[in-house]
Parts: structure tokens; sequence; C-alpha cells
């Protein structure tokens, strides 16, 4: 069975019929129609929902308007099958919180799971600390990751003006770039382990707003960060904007590297391989071992007292190159302007793609030759003419509340 999420908003001429639900498809029976709209939100808005999990006994989804920006938990139905009730606010919007897009999570102890949150209008990764699966999750101990209270104590030493301001709390990955709603982040330079972001420009010659004419709006985010997953103590992010997939360490949140690709948005992870969503492509290669001693964690000697950043100096090198992501287009045939969204797998050897703009989800066959990177599959779509661009994909064994989770969320103790 897949789970789909739309694109889904408010009600637009260009999108008059948006779905603010979960629909389940069968794909052992492709011709059959979807059971629309699984989840039952009570009281809650339901709006843009993106990505979505099977975990700890429940499904958790991504409500990731700018209205609703929040991280919701449901529970299986006890009668009906795919039928999921609203149980509780799992991570709640906050400046941080803030139209996110994706999550990921791991063991921390054998009582507590961290959770991490890409977030497009803050243009960062935040982690959360959950000690239980169903109750408000927080963010974690302290300001920032180690790696970011290190700089920024550096940055204070050398007197850096920056340094003044701060991180949002729970940061793990910052921002390379001051966005319009949250002007005082410290921001870091891309080399650094910065989230490039493109913003909006508006000379105001267009906008009729509160009876003034020509007023120009802010700047708003327009291409920010997109999808994580962690896999073997590495965390994983498409770095849209700034056309790179980037890594860091899950301990320290030192960045170890990226890998240049245009306009990354989904990630999923299968076995040994990490694929990855880019324009009509998927592109796949083998998961990067951790280097072994780990970059250092930044000095005031890496900065000099009498020119401090910004700009940055040049990173050391360990930050942009301890390892190295190998990936290749996997060649699939999605016709042009289809753009791939999300991705799964079944436990059969099946991975389904989802295209946003086409409408469609295809199926291909993994081939058990070169690590499983080798596909085969029609160049028919498994479904098609669905009500509205698909965003994330979820597999499960079937419509219980047992079904097993997709790879791509799979549990990663570290």
């Amino acid at each position: 069975m897949l789970l789909v999420t739309f694109h889904g908003g408010k009600v637009t001429i260009k999108n008059p019929s948006p779905v603010n639900n979960v629909w389940a498809y069968d794909e052992a029976n492709p011709s059959s129609p979807a059971t629309q709209n699984i989840l039952s939100a009570g009281s809650q808005t339901l709006e843009e929902l993106r990505a979505l999990t099977l975990a700890n006994g429940f499904l958790y989804v991504v409500n990731g308007s700018k209205d609703n920006s929040n991280v919701l938990c449901f529970t299986p139905g006890t009668s009906v099958a795919l039928q999921y009730s609203f149980k509780s606010v799992f991570i709640a919007g906050s400046s941080a919180i803030s139209h996110p897009f994706s999550f990921t999570w791991t063991s921390a102890s054998s009582s507590s799971q961290l959770w991490y949150v890409s977030n497009q209008d803050s243009n960062m990764v935040a982690v959360l600390n959950s000690s239980s699966p169903y109750t408000l999750a927080s963010t974690e101990k302290g300001n920032a990751s180690p790696y970011l209270l290190a700089l920024q104590a550096a940055l204070a030493e050398v007197k850096s003006p920056i340094a003044g301001n701060n991180y949002l709390a729970g940061t793990f990955v910052p921002t390379a770039v001051v966005v319009a709603e949250i002007p005082s982040q410290i921001v870091v330079a891309p080399d650094w382990g910065g989230l490039s972001c493109t913003l909006s420009t508006d000379d105001g010659l267009d906008n009729v707003a509160d009876g003034q004419h020509g007023k120009p709006k802010p700047p708003k985010v327009q291409n920010s960060v997109r999808d994580v997953i962690v896999a073997s103590g590495v965390l994983y992010v498409a770095d849209e904007a700034g056309n790179a997939v980037r890594m860091y360490d899950l301990g320290t949140g030192v960045p170890l590297g990226l890998t240049v690709i245009p306009s990354p948005i989904h990630l999923a992870v299968q076995g040994g391989t990490l694929y990855v969503g880019s324009g009509d492509s998927v592109y796949s290669g083998a998961l990067v071992t951790e280097p072994n001693p780990l970059p250092a964690l930044p000095s005031a000697d890496e900065f000099s007292s009498k020119n401090p950043p910004p700009p940055y100096p040049t990173a050391p090198s360990g930050y942009t190159g301890s390892v190295t992501l190998t990936l290749t287009d996997m060649n699939l045939g999605i016709p042009a302007g289809s753009a791939v969204s999300g991705i799964t797998f079944d436990d059969s050897g099946n991975m389904y793609v989802a295209l946003r703009k086409a409408q469609e989800i295809y199926q291909f066959t993994l081939s058990s030759s070169n690590d499983g990177r080798a596909t085969s599959g029609t160049q028919n779509p498994l479904f098609s003419g669905l009500p509205d661009a698909p965003e994330f994909l979820l597999w499960m064994s079937d419509g219980s509340s047992s079904g097993s989770v997709a790879p791509k969320f799979g549990i990663h103790s570290e």
C-alpha cells in the first residue's frame, strides 16, 4: 500500500481542488480506486502535508503550510482499515519550525529519540528530543549543535559582529542567508556548513495591499532546504538552492562535505544506497563512511581578529571534503518536465517514484547487480491522473497498523 501526500494548500485559480489529506493506493491492484482522506484530524487544520512515516505504532505527518507549521501524530483505527485519528501535536511550530518540509529520526537512547526537521522559511534543520512517542518533542539541550556552539565561541573571541546574534533553538544545520522573518540568526557560510537560500524580490509595482499601492514586500524565501535523512551516523541534507547534497556528523554537527547535484529535493535510503530526486532524474550512490578522526571543531585560530567575519574565510578542507559521495543518474527515462518528488521502496525490490508536475507514480524494479542501483521498469505510470501534485510517498506492507516502515524513514540506531 502506498500512502501519498499532496501539494495541497488553499483553493486558488491554479489549484481549485487541493488535497490536504493522505490518500492510499494499492500497488498490487492499480486499477482499484484510491482510499481517500485516511486522516481524521478533529479540530486540527491540515494544509500542505509533506513527509510522513510509521514509527512507534503511530503515523507522523508534516503539516507544512506557513499558517499550520507542525508535525502531527495519528493513531491507527481499531475497526476501520486505513483510517488514522489525530492523537497529538508532536512537534509544534516556532521560529525554528517554520514551513517544515521533512524529518528523519534516530535513537538517542533506549528511552528517547532525536528528530531532525528541515524548515523552508527558517532555512535550517532543527533537532528535537522526544522521550515519548506522542507527547510534544522539545528542542535538544543547548541552543545548537556542538559544532555551531564552538563556531559561535570562536567568532566571539575574535569579536565578530555576528557573534552577538544567536541560533534558533535546536539549530543543527544553519542558514547561510539572512531570512527576513528571522534577521537575528547567526548565518554560516556555505563552505562552513550553512545552507543556501534564494529570496524573492519585489519592487512593489504590482502590489495593492492595505490600501498602499507600490509598497515593496520584504524578500521571502523562495528556494531553501528540502529533504533530510539519517544513515550510518551521517545526516544527509538536500540543499536545493546550493545545488548540493550536504553531509554532517550526527554526534557533533560538524560538516563532512558535499556533492554537487542540480536542485536536489527528495532523499531516500535503501540498503547501502542513497537515492536523490533532482529535476526529472533519480541519482543514486553508495552511502559514505564517516571519517576517523572527525574534523576538529572550529577555534578562533581559524579567524583574524583584525578582520573577523563576515565574510568568512575559506573553511578548513575537512568541512568540505572529509567524505566523498558519488552520485550517478539512474537514467530511468522519466518524461521531461515531470519533476521527481517522493521516493519509497517495498520489500520485493521495487522502487516507487512520484512525479509532481505529471501527477503520476511510477514503479521500477531494482536490480540485484551493481548494489541495487540499476533498475528496470515500464515507461507507463503505475498510477496517473492523481487529484493533486504528489509530494511524499510511504510504502507499507498492507492497510493495517502493522504495516512495515518504508526504508526511507527506517530506524537508524546510533
